[in-house]
């Protein structure tokens, strides 16, 4: 209900598979693994991560990025690469105010990243990883995860920033590196 008559179609997948043919031949399993994972956040809490791990130029990003071409792109957000931090800067400022003197603040940033999926196509550093494991865990999936870390004020002082992942998004990361640890091994199919 409410969705494109379309997705009752017994013969979607090679509708799909058709649809994907056009800009990634002759990687079958590449490309409907890569699009089911990218999807799995529209109809799951607990959406499912891959790992594209090879050779440089092997075609990793192509197939990446022609997977989720299909997606709704309000659901999908393609990065090139970051810094280890810099996901958290994304958010958007929540204000509350000050009660002795009504002045605005800002309370925390949220980051919303309900049914969406990631695409990150360089190198993923393994601080990055570390930072988003509850997220890629799936440890709330409800609620938000709230992490902290700091910012440099104008002054160059650190500051404490409060930030609120709201959502498990799917990753789809591309990487060169050939050796991962167990803990990402469990979050991600390669």
């Amino acid at each position: 209900k409410g969705y494109p008559k379309i997705l009752s179609d017994p013969d979607i997948w090679n509708i799909i598979d058709g649809q994907l043919d056009f800009m990634i031949k002759e990687d079958y399993e590449g490309r409907m693994t890569t699009f089911l994972i990218a999807i799995s956040p529209l109809f799951q809490i607990r959406p499912s991560h891959i790992m594209l791990n090879g050779e440089s130029a092997l075609g990793k990003s192509w197939l990446a990025v022609n997977s989720v071409n299909m997606l709704p792109q309000e659901h999908v957000r393609i990065i090139g690469s970051s810094t280890q931090r810099a996901w958290f800067y994304d958010g958007e400022p929540v204000t509350g105010e000050n009660e002795q003197n009504q002045q605005k603040f800002i309370d925390y940033y949220l980051i919303n990243w309900k049914r969406k999926t990631i695409v990150i196509l360089d190198n993923v550093d393994e601080k990055t990883i570390k930072d988003l494991k509850p997220v890629m865990s799936h440890d709330r999936t409800e609620e938000s995860i709230d992490i902290q870390t700091t910012m440099k004020t104008k002054s160059g002082k650190q500051k404490m920033y409060k930030l609120k992942i709201i959502g498990c998004p799917s990753f789809v990361n591309c990487t060169t590196n050939l050796h991962w640890n167990d803990e990402l091994s469990t979050r991600h199919f390669f």
